[in-house]
């Protein structure tokens, strides 16, 4: 397992809690739609037909805690994390399990082989009242979080010295989102209060800012949701209005005017097609024709799943499948609560957790049902997933935990 100097694939995970906005994929309208289950359910449905469970069901064993890792304690100690849990899951790369401090800006990365912490990034940023993001690249990291002078982004070296810092335009308090590619980096910021000013903004790789955009708070933009980059655009997943930055000639469009469409709040992007989810509809957008490919019900609450031949989907009411190219629905899975954790995929496995803390275990190829109720061990949201496990919070603040089928 490498460190940050080699192999680094990247990463962008947002915590939610921290921007006041609630969980990353939170929105604010509550209205289901008329043709997904309203309520929750132990049957799997594909169609109007009912698929019976199968025999086949999977377990859990934990295989290592926050409790089992060398250094973590001291990473506590020193940042003085005093919140429960103390750390909390933030994303994986490598193989390398990140861990943010809960009311701190520190981050550590620990290697599952180990059991060890074996990388800090807390010099500059420990503190922070807390991480909303991080994006890890081979030469550099970047980290952004609130603090008592307001959102502050920040690029490291890999050995946690500071290359430079920035504050959020107008003092936000908040960078609720941000990307990067290789020559810029784009954020979205607020203030946590509930009539409030929004920002996009674009810095260099120097920091120096490129591009701005504000709304006052008589806007109908009030809640960013996800950012995706390509070579061309950024698109902005916001509450109300659906934007795309154009990278090379550093204007702001409205996704409607560029596509046709609005895209969605939530994103995934593989092969030049851009597949989205808004409250209500799941669509899928080829970037290098523009053209809409397909228009789905229902959409979606997280960030939406790619398998090699489906698109995963969580929504207020369940937890769907469809075919990556033609939109077709699969088969969808009840699930008690709005879906809050995942989906992840392992083994050709579906994993997801509610807004109840009921874990779901669905077979990718049919639907079918693995596990449908409780977590059997002291775990919650966020989901994650290395190669072979699945990362959960609990009590301390990390379990890892190897699913088997039989």
């Amino acid at each position: 397992m490498d460190g940050l100097n080699t192999g680094r694939r990247t990463l962008l995970a947002v915590v939610g809690g921290v921007t006041g906005l609630g969980a990353a994929g939170c929105l604010q309208l509550e209205e289901g739609d008329d043709e997904s289950p309203a309520d929750g359910s132990d049957e799997s449905d594909s169609g109007d037909e009912d698929t019976a469970d199968s025999e086949d069901s999977v377990s859990f064993e934990v295989a290592w805690t926050g409790t089992d890792v060398d250094g973590l304690d001291a990473f506590i100690e020193e940042n003085d994390i005093r919140t429960n849990p103390e750390i909390r899951p933030h994303g994986v790369v490598d193989e390398s399990v990140y861990v943010i401090g809960g009311n701190s800006g520190a981050l550590a990365a620990i290697n599952p082989d180990t059991r060890a912490v074996e990388t800090r990034y807390d010099s500059e940023t420990r503190e922070w009242d807390g991480v909303t993001s991080t994006h890890l690249t081979d030469d550099s990291v970047y980290m952004a979080g609130p603090t008592d002078d307001g959102g502050k982004i920040v690029k490291l070296t890999p050995g946690d010295d500071l290359v430079w810092s920035r504050t959020a335009v107008n003092e936000h308090e908040s960078v609720s989102q941000f990307a990067v590619c290789d020559e810029y980096l784009f954020a979205c910021s607020r203030n946590r209060t509930q009539d409030t000013t929004m920002a996009f903004e674009v810095f260099d790789t120097n920091g120096d800012q490129v591009f701005v955009e504000t709304w006052d708070e008589d806007s109908i933009v009030n809640n960013f949701r996800d950012l995706a980059v390509t070579e061309n655009f950024v698109f902005i997943g916001e509450l109300n209005t659906a934007y795309v930055y154009d990278i090379d000639g550093q204007e702001l469009l409205e996704s409607a005017d560029l596509f046709g469409v609005e895209h969605g709040r939530h994103f995934t992007i593989e092969d030049s097609v851009l597949y989205s989810v808004g409250r209500y509809e799941t669509k899928a957008i080829d970037l290098e024709t523009n053209e809409l490919l397909f228009d789905a019900e229902p959409g979606g609450v997280v960030d939406p799943v790619l398998s090699e031949t489906s698109l995963l989907v969580g929504d207020e009411t369940g937890l769907y499948s469809y075919d990556r190219t033609t939109g077709e629905e699969n088969w969808h899975h009840r699930t008690t609560n709005e879906v809050s954790g995942g989906p992840v995929v392992l083994d050709g496995i579906a994993y997801a957790l509610d807004d109840s803390d009921l874990l779901y275990a669905v077979r990718i190829d049919d639907g079918t049902v693995l596990h449908d109720g409780e977590v059997p061990f002291d775990g919650r949201t966020p989901l994650l997933s290395t190669d072979d496990s699945l990362v959960f919070t609990d009590q301390d603040g990390l379990v890892i935990v190897e699913p088997t089928v039989s």
